[in-house]
């Protein structure tokens, strides 16, 4: 499919992983990145609330709750953008 297929380009962007995807680039392969993603970021969260970890790998790991909170709904905000178009 030419990009011109897609109909008019978008300038914004999400970043999957390592990958950075324009609108044009959201195939179902990317859709299903950006679910893995989500997937091993809930995983990781259920996992990490059933350890008592020391108080400096606890500092860490609120560090990384933060993160992958705000990952998440960045997962989330893409998502729902693309499906309302």
């Amino acid at each position: 499919m030419h990009s011109s297929d897609r109909g008019p380009a978008r300038l914004s962007s999400c970043q999957v992983g390592s990958f950075r995807l324009t609108n044009g680039d959201m195939n179902p392969e990317a859709w299903v990145r950006l679910i893995e993603e989500m997937i091993d970021l809930k995983i990781q969260q259920h996992a990490q609330s059933h350890v008592k970890p020391s108080s400096e790998v606890a500092r860490l790991l609120q560090e990384k709750r933060h993160t992958d909170r705000r990952r998440l709904d960045q997962i989330k905000m893409e998502l729902v953008r693309m499906l309302g178009g």
